[in-house]
Order: structure tokens, then sequence, then C-alpha cells
């Protein structure tokens, strides 16, 4: 079975998400949250590398703007003893990904 992808269309749905996602940040940091609150809670962070926020064909001021409130809630998490989990991106040349994105974050590199 062969996949097809409307690249153009997947990545107009990943700037989507990232937009969706930036404005609930930013309403956050227009918000004073108690560590007491989320008490319940894990902070998880996915793919905080600089393929997305310094270097190469994917990186966005938008995304190196989170960086004072990414940095923000990991401090106050780790620093109340909660839970910080971390998912970083590395790919091997050939990734089935780069049918649909340029090729980033390749492992061994400033990227990953």
């Amino acid at each position: 079975m062969q996949l097809s992808f409307d690249k153009k269309g997947v990545q107009e749905q990943a700037t989507l998400a990232i937009g969706n996602a930036v404005d609930m940040l930013n309403a956050c940091g227009e918000k004073s949250i108690s560590l007491s609150e989320l008490k319940n809670s894990v902070l998880i962070t996915v793919d905080p590398v600089k393929a997305f926020f310094d270097v190469g064909p994917l990186k966005s001021p938008v995304i190196k703007a989170l960086t004072p409130t990414l940095v923000k809630y990991t401090k106050a998490y780790v620093n109340a003893g909660m839970p910080v989990i971390v998912f970083g991106e590395k790919h091997k040349k050939g990734n089935p990904e780069f049918v649909i994105f340029p090729e980033h974050g390749l492992e061994d590199t400033i990227e990953s």
C-alpha cells in the first residue's frame, strides 16, 4: 500500500495547531497559576529542539517566542518537585516524515 499526503494541507493543519497552542500558552501567561492548583498534573514538553527554535528549515520565531514561558513553567515544576516529561526529536536520513516536511532534526546535528 502506498501512502499519499497532501503536503500543503498537512503543513496548513500543523500551522493551525501550533497557532492554537500559542494562543493557549499566551492565555496562561496572562493568568497567575499557583502550583497548588496543579498538584496532580504533569508538565509535558514535546520537541523542544533547536530544529524548531533556532536553526533549520522548520525554525519559527513563533516557537522561539515560547522559550521564556517554557522555561518558566519547567523551572516551577522542577523546583516544586513535580514531574516533567520531555520528548525530543531526532531523525535518521530518509525518515518517512520527510515526504511531508523538509529534512530536519537529523541525529548528531545541532538541530536535534
